[in-house]
């Protein structure tokens, strides 16, 4: 019976899969652990570690393999000396294999070690490990919002970008709905749905949502999850607003330059009438005059007395009426000039300008403006400033910075006085920064006032489009700041608002 139970023994101890092997402990004069004797050890262990069983019974690890570290002496001979059993997994560098251990004391001072080859699998976690790290670095690194999702809309993972723009971090999120996170998204939750059951992506465009105060556009791509039978779907969104910006840019650039010659066409056509009509007045107030002999000669020719014809002439408020006249053809003059303005390319007068000071006297110069004074009290108005040292140069026609700044504070002023009539508690503040972005200066002038719908943000810039009152406005002034600003010195002019909030401009020059 104890043969037949020993034989069954040694057939289930040679045929493990896993290694095992009997050791003896060795210690030292103070009774540390300081090598290990092989007893016993089957077939796998023998293929799993390169040990010849008949060379190895009876010899110390040491013998055998120098190098061993002391970790394996320190671990094993504990066990033998305690009785406590454990299971680990390191590294023999002798041998260059990990091994998952399980090491137990079948009697004092002696141990039993099953050890499993777990080289492969440590190799095949670490390279998952690697792949994933990878990939959450490839995610993380994207500037897109990347949402997944499962088939019921609740939140799986999101990257980094999308952690900065919902302030939340990934796990705080996990498992709630999108619509908790986003709840613009709310109108797109069918679309969702229809994209994991019909496993077709679907591409939204330029869609409109406001963050923070400012506009932004989105496009929002949805791609189904097809894989290992998860139903699901990963949202990914991109910040678009740069180039819808650069888009209507270019679009706005192109409609003024047209507008621009049509403008200066017809300044051409009116100037030449106009002038005529100039000309003729001056005539006609001269030879009204009686400082001039030849109107006292040419009226007593015919019995006329030059006094009397002026005595009459007063009375009937001629002499004003034609005052009138010329002031309002010297205005028109005027208007015409600036038109003409839209087809010329001016590099007269450039030079290398401070921004920030020309900002200041603009700012001074609003405040003794009389219309200002009269109309929109500018003094009134809380002014901002943030001026940022620049990394480069201007280079500018001051003059013509300082029409820009002047008509751009003008409107702002107009537009916080129309705020204040509605709400005798608001109070007007008017935002001055200066700082560099990229390669180019970046001017912004924001007010707090009454702001602009779409419709006149998209039209703003147009000859002759005021939302001013008859008789307040040409609406040249914008676009004049304009064409300054883009054909004159090489830069370009956007605007953003909120109708009711504020209105923002914001000016960028090449930096030398």
């Amino acid at each position: 019976s104890l043969k037949k139970s020993e034989l069954k023994f040694r057939q289930l101890f040679e045929s493990m899969i896993d290694g095992f092997v009997l050791h003896e402990i060795i210690l030292d004069e103070n009774g540390t652990p300081c090598d290990y004797r092989f007893i016993d050890m089957n077939d796998s262990y023998c293929k799993m570690t390169g040990i010849v069983k008949e060379s190895a019974i009876g010899k110390t690890v040491l013998e055998l393999m120098p190098n061993t570290e002391k970790y394996w002496i320190e671990s094993f001979g504990k066990v033998a000396l305690t009785g406590e059993s454990i299971h680990f997994e390191n590294y023999a560098s002798e041998i260059g294999k990990y091994y998952e251990v399980v090491c137990y004391s079948p009697q004092r001072m002696q141990f039993a070690v099953i050890a499993r080859d777990v080289t492969e699998a440590r190799s095949n976690l670490e390279e998952l490990k690697k792949t994933k790290s990878y990939l959450d670095n490839v995610i993380n690194s994207m500037p897109s919002i990347m949402i997944s999702v499962d088939q019921d809309g609740n939140i799986m993972n999101m990257n980094k970008t999308a952690e900065e723009m919902t302030g939340c971090n990934d796990k705080s999120v996990k498992g709630h709905s999108i619509v908790d996170v986003f709840p613009d998204y709310q109108k797109y939750i069918s679309t969702l749905r229809e994209t994991i059951e019909t496993r077709k992506p679907v591409e939204l465009h330029k869609l409109y949502q406001e963050i923070n105060g400012a506009d932004k556009y989105m496009n929002l791509t949805i791609y189904p999850l097809i894989t290992n039978g998860i139903k699901g779907a990963v949202i990914r969104l991109d910040d678009i607003t740069e180039k819808v910006r650069l888009e209507e840019m270019m679009i706005q650039s192109e409609k003024m330059m047209s507008i621009g010659g049509l403008a200066a066409g017809m300044a051409h056509e009116i100037n030449n009438p106009l002038g005529g009509i100039l000309q003729g007045l001056q005539n006609v107030q001269r030879r009204l005059s009686s400082d001039f002999t030849k109107n006292i000669e040419v009226a007593e020719k015919y019995g006329l007395s030059l006094d009397d014809m002026t005595k009459y002439l007063n009375d009937r408020n001629i002499p004003e009426i034609l005052k009138e006249m010329h002031e309002a053809s010297i205005r028109a003059s005027n208007i015409m000039k600036n038109m003409l303005n839209f087809s010329r390319k001016s590099d007269n007068n450039k030079t290398e300008v401070e921004i920030c000071s020309i900002l200041d006297e603009s700012l001074e110069l609003s405040g003794h403006d009389y219309d200002l004074e009269k109309n929109y009290d500018f003094k009134s108005i809380n002014i901002l400033r943030n001026y940022e040292p620049l990394n480069g140069k201007i280079i500018a026609s001051k003059i013509e910075l300082q029409q820009v700044f002047l008509n751009l504070f003008k409107n702002a002023a107009h537009a916080m006085s129309e705020k204040k009539k509605n709400d005798p508690e608001y109070k007007p503040e008017l935002h001055v920064t200066v700082k560099t972005n990229r390669n180019s200066a970046e001017i912004i002038i924001e007010d707090n006032g009454t702001g602009m719908s779409q419709e006149t943000k998209n039209r703003i810039f147009e000859p002759f489009f005021t939302t001013k009152p008859i008789g307040i406005g040409t609406g040249l002034g914008l676009s004049v700041s304009y064409f300054i600003i883009t054909k004159n010195n090489n830069g370009n002019i956007t605007v953003e608002s909120v109708q009711n909030e504020f209105s923002r401009f914001i000016i960028h020059f090449p930096l030398n």
